[in-house]
C-alpha cells in the first residue's frame, strides 16, 4: 500500500515545502498518507480521511501515523462540515482520484473512484472553505479551469511506465506558505537540502561557542528585528 496508485511518495518533499504552519492538517482522500508521514505534527492535530476499508485498516497499522485521527468515511461530509467550522489556522490537502476522463489512459484505478459529478462538487466544497487549501491535479481537465483563480504551483514528476517526465499541479488558495510548518524538506532539491543543512550546522557550531551573554544579545537582537519570522510563541 505504501506504493499506492496516485500516491505523492515521489512528490512529499515538495508538497511539505508548500505548507504554512498550522494548528489542524486535514488530509482528505489520504491513500497511503505520504504527506501526513512525512510532515512534522509539532502540536497540529492531523485527520485522515478515506473511504476505501482496506486502505483505512493499512494506515491504522502504520506506526508514523501514531497519534493522528483515522476517518474511515466520505471526506465530502468531513469537507462540509469544514466549510461551517474551519479557518486559516486549518490546512487542508486534497489529492483526490483524479478524474477518469483526464488520465492518460482513461482506465479505472481505484475502489473508490469519483464521478465528474463528485468533482464539481468537491471543487466547489474546496473554493467554500475558509481554511488554506492545497488541491492536486493535472495540468489538463476540469482542475486547471476550476482553479484558475488559485496560485498554480508546477511540480516535475516522472510518468509511469518509461520513466518519462512530467508535470503535476498543485493550486493552493494562498500565495506565500510563510512560515513552513516544516523546514526539514527546505530545498529546491537533495544537493540545495544539503548544502542548507551544512551551512545550519556551522551556524549552530559558531553560536555554540559563544558566552551565553552573548547569544542572549543575538538572540534578543533577532526577536525585536525578525518577530513575525520566529516560531509561534517565541517573538
Amino acid at each position: 500500500m505504501a506504493t499506492y496508485f496516485g500516491g505523492k511518495n515521489h512528490l512529499y518533499q515538495a508538497i511539505i515545502n508548500l505548507i504554512p504552519r498550522h494548528e489542524r492538517f486535514v488530509e482528505a482522500f489520504a491513500g497511503s498518507a505520504a504527506v501526513s508521514r512525512h510532515l512534522a505534527r509539532g502540536a497540529a492535530e492531523a485527520i485522515l480521511v478515506e473511504r476505501d476499508p482496506e486502505q483505512v485498516k493499512w494506515l491504522r497499522r502504520q506506526r508514523e501515523l501514531a497519534g493522528h485521527r483515522i476517518v474511515g468515511g466520505d471526506a465530502f461530509e468531513v469537507l462540509a462540515r469544514g466549510v461551517r467550522e474551519w479557518g486559516p489556522e486549518t490546512v487542508v490537502f486534497a489529492d483526490p482520484p483524479y478524474p477518469i476522463a483526464d488520465r492518460r489512459d482513461a482506465r479505472p484505478r481505484y475502489r473508490c473512484e469519483l464521478s465528474d459529478g463528485d468533482h464539481r462538487v468537491l471543487i466547489a466544497t474546496l473554493r467554500k472553505l475558509k481554511a488554506r487549501v492545497l488541491v492536486c491535479g493535472h495540468p489538463w481537465g476540469m482542475y486547471p479551469d476550476a482553479f484558475a483563480s488559485w496560485h498554480r504551483h508546477e511540480l516535475r514528476t516522472t510518468l509511469r511506465g518509461g520513466g518519462r517526465p512530467g508535470v503535476e499541479c498543485i493550486w493552493t488558495n494562498y500565495v506565500d506558505p510563510f512560515p513552513l510548518h516544516d523546514y526539514h524538506y527546505f530545498g529546491a532539491d537533495k544537493r540545495h537540502r544539503q548544502d542548507l543543512r551544512r551551512r545550519v550546522a556551522r551556524q549552530v557550531m559558531n553560536f555554540a561557542a559563544m558566552d551565553r551573554n552573548h547569544r542572549a544579545a543575538i538572540l534578543a537582537e533577532l526577536a525585536a528585528q525578525f518577530p513575525a519570522e520566529l516560531p509561534r510563541g517565541q517573538a
